[in-house]
């Protein structure tokens, strides 16, 4: 699921431990449209051409659309389907559903859900993640970052932002809920009409779904 190194010998080396004890690649899944997960997707379903290969379906380029064929995906690639109930996929051990947002015009976000059933684990792609209480120190080092760290800080247009530690953690904040925030109505293909709601307060390192509403509306 979500090839995102290349199928080079040293990573196929390390793969065959597990295919000597669980047997061959059966499946390979592109859960996502971003071109960090599709680049590597098709040479690794190359190096498995007996495995059944699936991607979901919004994948697009920009900024002329081009077939899946052009972006490096193999022929016989199939469209994951949104969810697998009433299906018999991934031989009964698995369950998935995707998650699917248009954002803007020409664009889309999709992930995939799976859960192994008989280990009861979940697996996602890039619809969780870990945020830190402090911005990372690559925004910190760099003068461009940086500003754009202090940008994210400002609540007035033409209001300059002293550089400060709180203005950092505020702009930090800020840049992590605009980037993992879904406008309810974007969401298609089978959206809960009730969205979960996380009125973060303040971020955490525990692991954080993008939310769909990640604040409290102002009244």
């Amino acid at each position: 699921m979500a090839p995102q190194v290349a199928p080079t010998r040293e990573c196929l080396s390390l793969l065959q431990p597990l295919i000597d004890a669980h047997g061959p690649v059966k499946y390979i899944v592109l859960p996502s449209v971003a071109v960090e997960h599709k680049v590597n997707a098709g040479p690794f379903a190359r190096a498995f051409p007996s495995a059944e290969f699936y991607a979901v379906d919004q994948q697009y380029s920009f900024p002329v659309p081009l077939p899946s064929l052009f972006l490096g995906l193999p022929p016989w690639t199939k469209p994951l389907p949104r969810s697998s109930a009433g299906l018999d996929l991934w031989g009964g051990e698995l369950e998935h559903e995707v998650l699917t947002v248009k954002p803007g015009p020409g664009s889309y976000f999709q992930d995939v859900a799976f859960v192994h059933k008989p280990s009861r684990t979940l697996l996602i792609c890039d619809a969780i993640l870990a945020v830190t209480e402090e911005p990372p120190p690559i925004l910190t080092s760099d003068p461009e970052y940086l500003r754009a760290l202090l940008f994210h800080a400002r609540d007035a247009p033409t209001e300059v932002i002293a550089d400060s530690p709180e203005a950092r953690r505020k702009g930090w904040r800020r840049i992590v809920l605009l980037f993992n925030f879904f406008i309810p109505g974007a969401v298609q293909a089978g959206a809960d009409p009730n969205p979960i709601r996380h009125p973060h307060s303040s971020l955490t390192t525990q692991p954080l779904a993008p939310a769909l509403a990640p604040f409290k509306p102002a009244r």
